[in-house]
C-alpha cells in the first residue's frame, strides 16, 4: 500500500519519485487539450494526480484511463497521453519528462507495509525484505526492456 496515513502497525519498505511523462517521440504537451492517462482507482497516486492537475490550471482532456499503473505506462510508449508514473514503471529511454512549466511536480510515494501487531520481528524482516526484492526485481526487468 502506499502512505496515506499515519500507522504504527505499518513499515516503510521504499520510497519512488513520481514523474509526470510524455512520450518520447511525439509533443503531446503542445496540444491545445493535454491528452492525459489517468488512473481509474481510488488511492493515493490518482489524488496526486488530480491535485496536480487542478495546481496546473491547463486544459486537459482523458483520452485514455486504467486501474493499472503499467497500463498507463504503455499508453505514453504508445504516444497516447501524459500521465503521471512512479518512476519503477518508466522503462529506460522510451518516454520524457513533461516540462515543469507546464505540470510541476515534485511528489515521492511512499510504499508502506501494513502488519499485525502479533507477527514476530524475524517474519516481518523476511517478508519486507521479499517484499524490496521483488521490487529490485521489478525495477531490473524493466530496465532491461
Amino acid at each position: 500500500m502506499s502512505g496515506e496515513s499515519e500507522n504504527s502497525d505499518e513499515m516503510q519498505l521504499w520510497n519512488e519519485r513520481l514523474i509526470w511523462s510524455s512520450p518520447l517521440s511525439s509533443p503531446l504537451e503542445e496540444q491545445t487539450k493535454l491528452p492525459i492517462a489517468q488512473l481509474k482507482c481510488d488511492c493515493i497516486l490518482r489524488d496526486i494526480f488530480l491535485a496536480d492537475l487542478k495546481r496546473a490550471e491547463i486544459s486537459y482532456q482523458v483520452v485514455f484511463s486504467s486501474p493499472v499503473v503499467d497500463k498507463l505506462a504503455s499508453a505514453v510508449e504508445e504516444n497516447l497521453a501524459i500521465t503521471l508514473l512512479p518512476e519503477s514503471v518508466l522503462h529506460a529511454n522510451r518516454t520524457s519528462k513533461v516540462p515543469s512549466n507546464l505540470i510541476k511536480s515534485n511528489r515521492t510515494l511512499s510504499i508502506n507495509m501494513i502488519y499485525r501487531p502479533e507477527i514476530d520481528d524475524t517474519t516481518l524482516e523476511a517478508v519486507s525484505n521479499c517484499m524490496r526484492q521483488a521490487s529490485n526485481n521489478q525495477r531490473h526487468t524493466a530496465d532491461m526492456t
